[in-house]
């Protein structure tokens, strides 16, 4: 065969092949048995070092008289007074019931430390019975450990009493016996211990066993396995830096040499891939995104001119992209610097070789990896572990540390919520499909209140603040036409105007349509039944559609007034007054409370031009406030009366 098939390897030599020599080694041995220490071979010596142990607990020790019986079935009586201990170990763990013993025979012996007990009675699927008379109390007491395969009694030598082989002694222990692997052979330390757990990539949940859907959070298809060291803390990194290198950084006005472009021989296909040479201020008309980047790297640059020092850590794109974004905004001689560092290790390293940065902005967290964790760059374990160092080191240097992340399908922030607990502020930045607007909202915030907005508007050259968002959100062409109606709500501290729009259309299906943009559907669910129930008004058989125009996403219950105003003003085919503002909760009993911020609401609400505002009862006061006219409503029938609507 060797001689047709020169070049193939050739093996025959199995573990019993090895102790034959190199003749009959070939290109390679296949060591099997003598991997763990077995013996090949039935007669003669082991060379081979036993590398398995099995041990078992003592759970009790009796003394028991002369002519007693012992063991599971008593196939063992005692011939003379002994003193007999009970291991936790039996045929379930794997030890085979043909080393049980009955009157006459020898047992397998095992090992107490340095002395030697043999086993008496049957094998049970749970004990075996050894007798320790004579034994040290130190070593045949309860808790002690029992070698039952080890230094002093070898897998061969269990084999031998079984009626067996090694390999079948070795390949039949239970998966109740816990397993520990070792440095090296004859070390007593153990490595630390691998387990496996399935982990929910939406809340961090984590279970022994795979499910499809996760028991805590209920998401479908979010439980990945991942791996876990229990003897050491797998998620945090030493502030000092560890092992991590240095990183280079660059600076905003180094060279970027463009990417090399190819042709495809479509014109439509090279348009939407990008031309080679194209301008770089071409690249703002084409789909910006959100713009999370761009508004840290204003940002950054901003506070870099100020003399400020600032790093920005990307490790989603490279420095040449960075770059031109910086170009295309006019920020390349802002003093920022810019690296593609990862590894949290050699961050914290390079962070802590020069003096803290007044910003740190690390886009995005989800790229981050640490060499101590034993995940993929993203999961949850490298998201806890990561924020966690880098965390440790804003409080210690005092510098500031943005995080960037992700958001799931449902709109929140990926990973689980451990980390929005851990840091200081929490800010969603936000937008509708085909606007160029965008909303910076504070979720939570250790320094100021929540629920506070910033807008701005994405142009060629950037972000760019919007001062007045009240006009933003208002559309004078649609004033006027039935179905809006203008809320006075709030954002935070910040008061705004929205405009509600709403359509009620009579409802050719079984079921009527509810649709919404921009506004809770379960409180417009509540509104149409206050109305209903409340008002009379039968809306049951019609569709009705409601927005809340632009990006803006309105929480308050300071908006149900409105909401049912444009409702109603659809409904009854009237247009609602144009100088008029509401604002009001509606109960379900029909009533309309107070809310918050009355007088903020107010004063934009004149400063815009408005004249009226309908407004609950307990915030009318004499009737006149900030040059606006307040007309009180108690009840949600009146504000159906002001639009003429008889109850049916």
């Amino acid at each position: 065969m060797r001689a047709r098939l020169p070049k193939a390897l050739t093996s025959l030599a199995a573990s019993a092949g090895v102790l034959l020599g190199s003749d009959y080694a070939y290109d390679m041995v296949r060591p099997g048995i003598a991997l763990y220490g077995g013996h090949p071979r039935r007669r003669g010596d082991n060379p081979f070092q036993g590398v398995v142990h099995l041990k078992g607990r003592i759970l009790q020790v009796r003394d028991v008289p002369s002519g007693e019986t012992v063991g599971y079935g008593a196939t063992r009586t005692l011939q003379r007074p002994s003193r007999v201990a009970v291991v936790s170990v039996g045929y379930a763990d794997g030890i085979f019931r043909t080393l049980s013993t009955s009157d006459g025979e020898e047992g397998l012996v095992v090992y107490l430390g340095p002395h030697a007990a043999p086993i008496l009675g049957r094998v049970s699927m749970d004990l075996i019975t050894v007798d320790v008379t004579g034994l040290p109390e130190s070593h045949a007491r309860r808790g002690a450990w029992v070698e039952l395969i080890g230094p002093n009694v070898s897998a061969h030598t269990v084999a031998m009493h079984a009626g067996t082989i090694d390999y079948e002694i070795l390949t039949n222990l239970g998966r109740r016996a816990r397993a520990a692997l070792y440095r090296r052979i004859g070390t007593q330390r153990p490595m630390a211990k691998i387990s496996k757990a399935y982990v929910c990539q939406s809340c961090g949940a984590s279970t022994a066993r795979w499910s499809g859907k996760c028991p805590t959070c209920g998401e479908w298809n979010s439980m990945i396995e991942e791996a876990a060291t229990a003897t050491a803390s797998p998620a945090l990194v030493s502030i000092k830096g560890g092992k991590g290198r240095l990183a280079a950084f660059e600076t905003l006005a180094a060279e970027t040499v463009d990417a090399p472009r190819h042709r495809t021989g479509n014109r439509a296909r090279s348009r939407a891939r990008g031309r080679a040479g194209a301008r770089l201020r071409r690249a703002g008309r084409r789909d910006p995104g959100i713009g999370k980047s761009t508004l840290l790297l204003q940002a950054a640059a901003e506070l870099a001119q100020d003399g400020a020092r600032v790093v920005y850590l990307s490790g989603e794109e490279a420095t040449a992209q960075v770059r031109m974004r910086a170009a295309r905004l006019g920020l390349s001689g802002a003093p920022v610097a810019l690296g593609t560092e990862t590894n949290i290790a050699s961050i914290i390293a390079t962070l802590g070789s020069a003096p803290a940065p007044a910003l740190v902005i690390i886009d995005s967290v989800q790229t981050l990896w640490s060499e101590g964790i034993d995940t993929a760059p993203g999961t949850i374990s490298q998201l806890r572990g990561c924020a966690s160092a880098l965390i440790s080191y804003a409080k210690t240097s005092g510098s500031t540390v943005v995080l960037v992340g992700h958001v799931t399908k449902d709109g929140q922030i990926a990973g689980p919520k451990v980390i929005e607990h851990m840091v200081d502020t929490v800010l969603y930045f936000e937008s509708l499909s085909g606007h160029q607007f965008r909303i910076l909202r504070a979720v939570k915030n250790r320094f100021g209140p929540t629920d506070e907005i910033g807008v701005f508007e994405m142009r060629l050259e950037g972000l760019k603040e919007v001062e007045n968002p009240s006009a933003l959100f208002l559309n004078d062409a649609d004033r006027g036409s039935p179905g809006t109606a203008v809320l006075a709500g709030m954002e935070g501290t910040r008061p705004i105007l929205v405009e509600i729009q709403a359509l009620v259309a009579p409802s050719s299906l079984g079921t009527p349509r509810r649709a919404v943009v921009g506004w809770d559907p379960s409180r417009l669910s509540m509104l149409l039944a206050v109305l209903e129930a409340r008002c009379g008004v039968r809306l049951g058989s019609h569709d009705v559609y409601l927005t809340s125009p632009g990006a803006l996403r309105l929480t308050e219950p300071a908006a149900d007034l409105a909401a049912a105003a444009a409702l109603l003003s659809s409904f009854a085919g009237r247009p609602a007054p144009e100088d008029t503002v509401y604002f009001g909760e509606v109960s379900l009993t029909g009533a309309v409370r107070a809310v918050g911020h009355t007088d903020q609401r107010l004063k934009e609400a004149a400063k815009l031009g408005f004249a009226r505002a309908i407004v609950p009862t307990t915030v009318a006061g004499d009737g006149m406030t900030e040059g606006i006219a307040l007309n009180p409503v108690a009840q949600l029938d009146e504000l159906v009366a002001w639009f003429a609507l008889p109850p049916n």
